[in-house]
């Protein structure tokens, strides 16, 4: 492990002890606190507090790593195969297969993007904002398949991310929902909001009547692809970037994702389809480089398979 991390400006502000408990989860806050105090942590060749706030440029040196506690206990899980579809010095682009978490979680023995990365580009375990997330810039459900970025250094980390929070990448996925979607063409603007009755999910929040204080404005634009007997294929493209966004705003029109087992009515008859039909087919974003690149990513067999059988 690199015993020295430059803070970029995606950690700085944080305390050091926060910072440290979430880039190396092996070792408990209270953890880092104990080895803060016993000298075990410079800033820039010096000692300091546990509150200490981080400033950009900073170097962090640990003078006792902890023990990879965590990539032990991973070493068990296999890691997928992932196809590649861009890859430089500064980025990695991949085509994420449904069944694969885009992170790691303390709560689950899945496969994730980051193992994969980890595994490839071992020096991205320095890359990004901790907590598991090793260079990943967004994020796509375990269940919804498709394009998902990562950066492979901290500087290429912060300019991605900038372009997704403020908004300036293009995304296009597709979706199979149940029924006939009457408008050819529409936009669903409700918040999103952490659902009061099941702590897993979100539920849509009517602006206007601004039930909730702690709900985030949210904006899915949509478009009809083809219809089928009991279903539509649709373009959507989401302009904002909320927790199972697109999940939730096809459900409140009243047309939730097809296979999708958390946002569905409960009268609507099941598919036979192992995951959601949710595919993430585009990503339009400006690289580090300065070039502007369009990453495209076909329907994946299962999803095409399913489809023939509507015909």
């Amino acid at each position: 492990m690199n015993n020295k991390i430059e803070i970029s400006n995606s950690h700085a502000k944080q305390r050091i002890d926060k910072f440290l408990a979430g880039f190396y989860p092996e070792k408990s806050r209270a953890g880092w606190q104990k080895g803060i105090k016993n000298k075990e942590v410079l800033v820039n060749d010096k000692i300091v507090k546990a509150d200490y706030v981080l400033k950009k440029n900073d170097e962090v040196e640990i003078l006792k790593p902890p023990p990879t506690l965590f990539l032990v206990r991973r070493g068990e899980i296999k890691i997928p195969d992932m196809e590649i579809i861009y890859e430089d010095n500064e980025v990695i682009v991949l085509n994420k297969p449904a069944g694969v978490l885009s992170q790691n979680a303390k709560s689950s023995k899945s496969p994730s993007i980051t193992d994969f990365l980890l595994k490839r580009c071992p020096k991205i375990k320095n890359v990004g904002e901790g907590e598991m997330r090793f260079g990943v810039v967004h994020r796509l459900d375990k269940d919804t398949s498709g394009i998902i970025i990562g950066a492979k250094n901290n500087r290429s980390f912060d300019f991605l991310k900038k372009q997704f929070r403020e908004r300036k990448t293009e995304k296009e996925y597709q979706a199979l929902v149940y029924g006939k979607v009457k408008d050819k063409q529409g936009m669903v603007d409700l918040a999103i909001a952490r659902s009061k009755k099941k702590f897993d999910q979100q539920t849509a929040v009517d602006t206007v009547k601004k039930e909730n204080l702690k709900s985030r404005n949210a904006i899915t634009f949509y478009e009809v692809i083809k219809y089928f007997k009991d279903y539509t294929l649709l373009k959507v493209i989401p302009k904002t970037g909320r927790m199972h966004q697109i999940r939730v705003h096809l459900k409140a029109i009243g047309h939730p994702v097809v296979g999708d087992q958390k946002y569905k009515f409960r009268k609507l008859p099941a598919a036979n389809l192992k995951r959601q039909f949710l595919h993430a087919v585009k990503l339009k974003i400006t690289l580090p480089s300065g070039k502007v690149k369009v990453f495209k990513s076909g329907l994946p067999n299962d999803l095409k398979e399913f489809l023939g059988k509507l015909e």
